[in-house]
């Protein structure tokens, strides 16, 4: 479905889903010309940020170590200043390469893969 309808239509499917967990979030891709590696913004009850990144991408294309510290990245840069880290989300349609998948993804970023 998203990868016929266009990227940017999962990205606002991953919001709309995210509004209704009840997180604030800000689509990031509107500003298309280099999103750091972020698609969203959000926030939660708590005040936490997430980053989120959402990738489009068919199953002959996992998604590898590159991108995932290309979100590490970006959270990084979003917790400059700020008294609470961030955590970050990245979301896909196709799958982790085993790299990624053997790695710890429950690290002290709070970035989730499943």
């Amino acid at each position: 479905m998203w990868l016929a309808a266009g990227v940017t239509d999962i990205e606002k499917d991953c919001a709309k889903v995210l509004r209704r967990r009840g997180l604030v979030v800000r689509h990031q891709a509107a500003q298309r010309d280099g999103d750091g590696g972020v698609d969203l913004y959000a926030t939660d009850k708590d005040g936490r940020g997430w980053v989120i990144q959402c990738k489009c991408w068919g199953l002959h294309r996992p998604v590898g170590p590159e991108v995932v510290r290309e979100l590490h990245g970006a959270i990084a840069k979003a917790d400059i200043g700020g008294s609470v880290p961030s955590r970050g989300i990245l979301i896909t349609t196709s799958r982790f390469t085993v790299s990624v998948r053997s790695s710890r993804l429950d690290d002290p970023s709070g970035i989730r893969g499943r």
